[in-house]
């Protein structure tokens, strides 16, 4: 497939080509660069700040959050492959005309289409907020984050939570405004709630209940769109608040979350640390600042899990009447070891110790040690 990038005619036969030349023009202009396919459909976004190789580029659709979506985006539904007049996702034999029945009696395009058509209409909704909110929030060195869903998103959300549980969809359109510190999130909340955004309902206060870690406010703003018949309804729009550290997290942790391998207890140090930096706390900043500027890829290698390693390690132990296994045992741990019943044994005076995620001998050194002993230190 054929791509190009802003400004240039040239035209690249794979997309990393174009990816490399779009990294180059973006920190040449300092300004994003998409990245195009062949029917002129921005796929990627790359920003001046993105490092190349980094994958740390965004889909296109989700960066820019305007993106306009239409039945030609999709020609495995709506096209007509085999011109026999039902579109191709309704089409049995979607490359043959003998077989001119539906799937269904109702066309799953129609449906598509509609769903659509929703889309587009809620991407009004969509700039109003962005507009309402950078109005508010830029002036106090805040941004603007959005998207609104895919009709593929609003499907896969529709069948896990709708289909099982009362709740319905509350995030088609979905906000974030992210400060620059904790200072500026906790006066931007107390904005949010006196309803200058329209009337806001506070769901989910994850700073003084941390989600591993994760701290955020989650608000559901109650705005007004109008209907095909005129009405006007009253719809929800998701809205975050964050802080710009906690929001680098949160990117880079995304990835182990999906993976379904999260570090927990990784995560919630560094979200923690990110919190206190974002107070004002210095060695917290000194610690976590270098962190997120290596980039999401770094983040999401520290807060995934490491993989397990066994490795028999012996650590040898002259006898000595007074070296029982209680005392050996103490005697490893004083030196960092931290052992279960599982990974270590005493056997003959000797320890043997079990290398393993949870217990990291590297680094860690046979010396000797005063009154004949030998050890890790």
């Amino acid at each position: 497939m054929p791509f190009t990038i802003d400004g240039r005619s040239t035209v690249y036969t794979r997309k990393k080509n174009a990816l490399r030349r779009a990294h180059q023009q973006a920190a040449a202009t300092n300004k994003p660069c998409h990245v195009y396919d062949g029917e002129g459909h921005a796929v990627m976004v790359v920003r001046p700040s993105v490092r190349p190789n980094s994958g740390a580029e965004e889909y296109a659709v989700h960066a820019t959050g305007d993106t306009r979506l239409s039945r030609k985006d999709y020609p495995a539904f709506f096209n007509d492959f085999d011109g026999d007049g039902i579109p191709a996702v309704d089409d049995p034999e979607p490359y043959g005309k003998q077989n001119t029945r539906r799937i269904e009696e109702t066309k799953l395009s129609e449906e598509m289409g509609k769903l659509l058509d929703y889309r587009d209409s809620m991407q009004g909704l969509f700039q109003d907020v962005r507009r309402d909110v950078e109005q508010i929030a830029t002036k106090r060195g805040g941004k603007f984050i959005g998207r609104v869903k895919t009709p593929y998103s609003m499907i896969n959300k529709l069948r896990r939570k709708r289909l099982v549980g009362k709740k319905g969809l509350t995030d088609v359109v979905a906000t974030t405004i992210v400060m620059p510190d904790r200072y500026g999130v906790e006066s931007m909340r107390k904005i949010i709630e006196g309803g200058a955004l329209g009337r806001a309902k506070l769901d989910d206060d994850f700073y003084t209940s941390p989600n591993n870690g994760y701290r955020a406010y989650h608000f559901t703003l109650m705005r007004e769109l109008e209907t095909e018949d005129g009405r006007m309804v009253e719809v929800p729009v998701e809205l975050q608040l964050k802080s710009t550290r906690l929001s680098t997290l949160g990117k880079g942790s995304h990835t182990a979350y999906k993976q379904g391998n999260a570090n927990v207890p990784e995560m919630e140090r560094l979200f923690r640390l990110a919190d206190l930096a974002d107070q004002g706390d210095a060695a917290a900043i000194r610690t976590i600042d270098p962190i997120l500027a290596k980039g999401p890829a770094h983040m999401a290698k520290l807060m995934t899990k490491p993989r397990k390693n066994p490795q028999a390690m012996k650590v040898l132990v002259f006898p000595r009447p007074q070296f029982t296994p209680t005392s050996a045992r103490a005697w490893a741990q004083s030196r960092g070891y931290k052992h279960s019943n599982a990974d270590m044994s005493i056997k003959g005076g000797t320890i043997h110790i079990k290398q393993s995620s949870s217990n990291r001998m590297s680094g860690l050194r046979s010396v000797s040690l005063g009154g004949g002993v030998r050890g890790l230190h």
